[in-house]
């Protein structure tokens, strides 16, 4: 059932060399290889709006959430409920 499920983007593994802050026993910085593990964000972000399982939750605009039924008190907690104007109108400054 697993290898049914679908196999989205694909991860990509890049091996870097890093100098550690300890010395080796000949008295020369140690340094180790290690594995990073990646996938391409673009393909990534392409798959996520692409995905009708997520067609109901997702948001293309700032939307004002409020606390109360009297909109006494916003509620800012995801991107799309802030104040994008401010945002987008204070960037040509």
């Amino acid at each position: 059932m697993v290898d049914s499920l679908h196999k989205g983007t694909s991860f990509d593994v890049k091996y870097v060399e890093v100098t550690e802050d300890i010395k080796d026993d000949d008295g020369n910085f140690a340094k180790e290889k290690l594995e990073v593990w990646f996938r391409n964000p673009v393909e990534l972000v392409k798959e996520l709006l692409g995905n009708p399982a997520f067609v109901h939750n997702t948001v293309y605009q700032p939307t004002k959430v409020y606390q109360d039924i009297n909109k006494a008190s916003r509620r800012y907690d995801d991107m799309w409920t802030g104040d994008w104007g401010l945002v987008v109108g204070s960037m040509g400054k």
